[in-house]
């Protein structure tokens, strides 16, 4: 699944782009692209059917990346579900890990840049830039607003169909934060997430602006509320 907002002239190659390097799984009839539009006024939507995407879904308007991916994991059809960046930030071919160890029982699986810069070492991180400083900063809140400490942004995460219903429905968040409340929502189900390393491609680039970032803040210290309410442990 892709998750996109006003990405004419971007989705369309991201759609050719994971067919071919899930070539594979494609031939074999195994793999579903779709592409969840979070209410874009351009052509997304044209764009992403044009380039053969399975489904497009549809949001009427902007909601936010938490809102795509709910949508998105609500249609999809497949006994594995999973999502990455519509910027392929990360090479698709990496989402192939994710779906073995899924289908190797795995319920949950994100993939994380620190493991990748523990094992590569630390001179690979310098093609993060501003990425990685962002994400560092966000999981330096999340650690002390929540208590969870792990890479929460990275956007590569695989599920079992089986548990999506469970984990997604105590998802509240429709913006940036809502990665935040897949960790909480395992948790508090009791449900493995395991993480494996993956490679952030060398483009350093970010969607997330200031506004956005402060939103996110605000979507931690609700999520925070709720957890010490818990929330997240109730039906």
């Amino acid at each position: 699944m892709l998750p996109a907002f006003q990405a004419e002239g971007k989705v369309g190659e991201s759609v050719g782009r994971v067919r071919r390097e899930l070539r594979e799984l494609a031939e074999a009839g195994d793999l579903e692209i779709l592409v969840a539009d979070d209410g874009s006024t351009d052509g997304t939507v044209d764009e992403a059917r044009r380039a053969g995407a399975d489904q497009v879904v549809v949001n009427t308007r902007n909601l936010g990346k938490g809102a795509a991916v709910k949508a998105g994991v609500t249609a999809a059809a497949g006994r594995t579900v999973a999502f990455t960046d519509v910027d392929l930030a990360y090479r698709p071919g990496q989402l192939a890990r994710l779906l073995d160890e899924v289908e190797g029982g795995a319920p949950i699986v994100v993939g994380s840049r620190w493991l990748f810069q523990a094992i590569e070492g630390e001179s690979t991180s310098r093609r993060w830039g501003l990425r990685k400083l962002k994400s560092r900063m966000f999981n330096l809140a999340t650690r002390a607003a929540v208590g969870v400490w792990r890479d929460t942004q990275c956007g590569l995460k695989a599920f079992d169909a089986e548990v999506t219903d469970a984990v997604f429905r105590r998802v509240r968040q429709d913006g940036f934060a809502f990665d935040v409340e897949i960790f909480l929502a395992a948790a508090a189900l009791g449900i493995d997430v395991v993480e494996i390393p993956v490679e952030l491609d060398s483009r350093d680039e970010t969607t997330v602006r200031l506004r956005g970032e402060v939103a996110a803040v605000m979507d931690l210290m609700r999520i925070r509320a709720h957890l010490r309410r818990g929330g997240y442990s109730r039906p």
